[in-house]
């Protein structure tokens, strides 16, 4: 059975003031709707990008649906070049997708997927809702961490060569059921040589699951413990150990009317979870990232993108307390997602890459959350970012640069140095998910996979010369910095 015939894809509430209007899950889900799937305007001429060069495309995916997550796979067919991870928010169809990464034109489909459990099957949702991991299963090829929403609210394992379930975790067969919008690998805490894995759930489930990496495909993955969280569980990350015990541990984001960010123990015996630490977010944190340590303490810190809009959407937290290390002053809309830039100012502290509802790419210290640069995009549809990540050397500066989509219709390369153009590719639809690739195409360049709104002309994945067919050095400047 499909889902509903009006995508839900938005992943922020509507502005009030400086906060978010609060409602519940499905409240708040209608009103996602309102954002992301508004009348598309009609695109303008961009003077501000004369200049810039064109993004060139390498080859495209045909969807029935939004694309809300792109990922890079490893090889998986065994010509030496990596593929693309694709998710696709539509139930009843295949939904998961590994790509050929050597594909031209129409993308050529290595596997494909359809997620048939819990009620109707349901689909990915969310940028957060695919992960890949290393192998378990001893063939050699990465897996894939999969969650659903709608009607399956399911967990899975995917055996990243062929699609095929290692194991499953279907929450309709708990008392209560819910999304599933986040997984991560915790580490092998029960010394089988397979790592556990973590999830979190919202709907009438809110929990956080710790499930045996070692489960099969037969029955229900088996449960080393679950936690009630207070609402929705919307981001969870693998940190390593916090608590000193040598074992890996969880850190959750709990949004709706929860508002916390959790961290627990990845090794406790009780079976409703042991909480290490809380700390109580303004808003609803949406999104968790890994900050390698900057306090000193040998333990990795935890980052947060928050639903402000007041210039704080980024926050540090120490990964052993829970204490806030710093804040961002910036970023001026509802934080999306952050993601890490290998250091560009020199400090040895990896630089921490925001999206948000303002129509800008930002680019924080990690060291203290000040900004490094921040570049203006478009303004159609709002301009929103909600995905922007680092990525490897594209012009040949030898410095990491910055790759990001917008609801304007485009994506960007911004020099990881001061956050200048290196190109812009109008894809013709908003724009929900990059992520940086292999080098595909052999220019000793990284690519970028882009997962788009479906709208009238049903191509939701654009693949991209990362270097936009000139893997020499290129420069641009004239952008925002300080």
């Amino acid at each position: 059975m499909p889902k509903s015939s009006t995508p839900a894809l938005a992943m922020a509430f509507l502005l009030a003031g400086s906060t978010v209007a609060k409602a519940d899950e499905e409240d708040f889900r209608r009103t996602l709707e309102m954002r992301s799937e508004a009348p598309a305007q009609e695109a303008v001429q961009r003077t501000d990008l004369a200049g810039v060069p064109a993004g060139v495309q390498l080859f495209f995916m045909t969807g029935p649906d939004n694309s809300p997550v792109v990922r890079s796979l490893p090889d998986m067919n065994g010509d030496g070049i990596g593929e693309v991870l694709v998710g696709i928010d539509e139930s009843g169809v295949d939904n998961v997708f590994c790509l050929d990464g050597t594909s031209s034109g129409a993308a050529t489909v290595v596997w494909s997927l359809e997620t048939m459990d819990g009620v109707s099957g349901g689909s990915p949702y969310g940028d957060l809702s695919l992960s890949v991991v290393p192998d378990t299963d001893g063939n050699g090829l990465a897996d894939v961490l999969a969650g659903t929403a709608w009607g399956g609210r399911t967990a899975y394992r995917l055996d990243g060569g062929s699609g095929e379930i290692q194991w499953r975790f279907d929450t309709y067969l708990e008392a209560d059921s819910g999304w599933v919008y986040s997984l991560t690998e915790v580490g092998d805490i029960t010394n089988d040589g397979k790592p556990e894995v973590a999830f979190g759930a919202g709907s009438d489930n809110d929990r956080v699951y710790l499930v045996d990496g070692a489960s099969d495909a037969t029955g229900q993955a088996a449960v080393r413990w679950r936690y009630l969280a207070p609402d929705a569980v919307l981001s969870v990350v693998g940190p390593g150990d916090l608590d000193g015990d040598g074992e890996g541990d969880v850190v959750a984001a709990v949004g709706d009317f929860g508002d916390v960010i959790v961290a627990l123990s990845g090794s406790t015996t009780n079976p409703n979870g042991t909480v290490i630490w809380q700390f109580p977010s303004p808003e609803t944190p949406f999104a968790l990232e890994v900050l390698p340590d900057i306090t000193g303490d040998g333990v990795a810190e935890i980052l947060a993108a928050v639903w402000v809009n007041n210039g704080s959407a980024v926050r540090a937290l120490n990964g052993a307390t829970g204490t806030q290390v710093w804040q961002s002053t910036t970023v001026l809309g509802l934080g999306m997602l952050v993601d890490l830039l290998p250091d560009v100012t020199g400090d040895g502290v990896p630089e921490v890459v925001a999206s948000s509802w303002e129509n800008a790419v930002s680019l924080l210290s990690g060291a203290d959350g000040t900004q490094v640069w921040k570049t203006p995009v478009g303004t159609v549809n709002g301009g929103d970012v909600w995905s922007a990540r680092g990525i490897g050397d594209l012009n040949g500066d030898t410095v990491p640069d910055v790759i990001a989509g917008s609801f304007d219709y485009h994506v960007y390369a911004m020099s990881g140095t001061d956050g200048s153009m290196l190109w812009a590719f109008d894809t013709g639809n908003r724009v929900f998910s990059v992520h940086p690739l292999e080098d595909l195409n052999g220019d000793g360049r990284p690519d970028v996979a882009v997962g788009t709104q479906d709208t009238n002309n049903n191509v939701v994945v654009h693949v991209l010369d990362g270097a936009a067919g000139n893997p020499g050095p290129f420069f641009a400047d004239g952008f925002e910095t300080g």
